[in-house]
């Protein structure tokens, strides 16, 4: 009886491919990522900010493009895992869409916003002559209308 039952399951392997379960490495990366999303989603929830506190970070980007410096955490760990995989951070760029808004929380230079690229990768003279590198796009300008008035200061 044992024999008739692992003799099926060697065929299934061998000529279907697998049992059916996947690539659990896949389904962890999603799981973490998915909290990556939300962590940048979320305005405010209360284990946003538990892990802000316990892990001591000040980030809130959706997308980071760098992966977080003294990475010793778990969350941060965990991020760094997703920020350097490249095939999951295309799928994201490819799927994604930014909404601006107010400007209030995406990054003039530094944040992907245009073409799955920062400005300061697009223009990086002008990023160079700039004195305020990590502004926000309410900080760099404001629409009167329909037309864009830059603030220089």
């Amino acid at each position: 009886m044992f024999t008739i039952k692992y003799q099926i399951i060697i065929w299934y392997i061998k000529h279907v491919g697998g049992l059916g379960v996947g690539s659990l490495r896949d389904k962890n990366k999603a799981l973490l990522f998915k909290w990556l999303w939300r962590f940048g989603l979320e305005e405010s929830s209360m284990w946003k900010d538990v892990i802000k506190s316990i892990h001591n970070t000040n980030y809130s980007k959706l997308l980071l493009q760098a992966p977080i410096p003294r990475a010793g955490t778990t969350w941060t760990r965990n991020v760094n895992h997703c920020v350097k995989d490249n095939r999951l951070q295309d799928i994201v760029n490819e799927r994604s869409l930014v909404i601006i808004g107010n400007g209030k929380k995406t990054m003039f230079w530094l944040d992907f916003w245009i073409n799955n690229r920062c400005l300061a990768e697009h223009f990086p003279n002008l990023f160079h002559l700039s004195n305020d590198k990590e502004a926000n796009i309410d900080k760099i300008g404001m629409w009167e209308g329909y037309e864009w008035i830059w603030v220089f200061s």
